[in-house]
């Protein structure tokens, strides 16, 4: 499997199972979303937000866009609100990640980080971190809906590909 492929095969992974978190997180109450859970951003709705702004501003990292601040965390939105803004990122990933071939993946890029710090790294490297932000952030927010009493589902990765021998 080249890299290409298996970039793609990730993301796809982690746009399905974040319909299931964000679903599962929608059967939670107003309290609940809100509660501190002292555990990343804080509580599940703030990691929700958090998992949105780092698909939104991986995205802008790999087009080679100026960097904007970190978008805020502590809008009231709700899971679904949340949700809908994503797959408007996802979309727009989508034709992103099209356009790519294995060549484009060794493209030095610059990029700033949250603080304004300056680096570079190669495109394959940055959709790799962006890969590894979310599905960081996805655990977050399954152990989140599981201390909060919900149904945390189950978003290994392996379970959806291994086969029983």
């Amino acid at each position: 499997m080249s890299d290409m492929q298996s970039i793609r095969s990730l993301i796809d992974y982690g746009d399905k199972m974040n319909r299931v978190v964000f679903e599962r997180a929608s059967s939670l109450s107003e309290a609940q979303l809100a509660q501190n859970l002292e555990i990343g951003p804080g509580s599940l709705r703030r990691i929700l937000l958090h998992l949105y702004n780092g698909e939104l501003v991986w995205l802008a990292r790999w087009e080679g866009k100026t960097e904007t601040p970190w978008p805020s965390e502590s809008l009231a939105l709700s899971p679904s609100e949340i949700l809908t803004k994503l797959e408007a990122v996802t979309t727009q990933r989508a034709a992103f990640i099209a356009g790519l071939n294995e060549a484009k993946l060794d493209v030095v890029q610059t990029y700033r980080d949250s603080k304004g710090s300056l680096f570079k790294a190669t495109l394959r490297d940055m959709l790799l971190q962006g890969i590894v932000h979310s599905i960081h952030h996805r655990a977050q927010a399954v152990n989140a809906i599981r201390r909060l009493g919900g149904d945390a589902p189950d978003v290994d990765y392996m379970y959806s590909v291994r086969q029983a021998v």
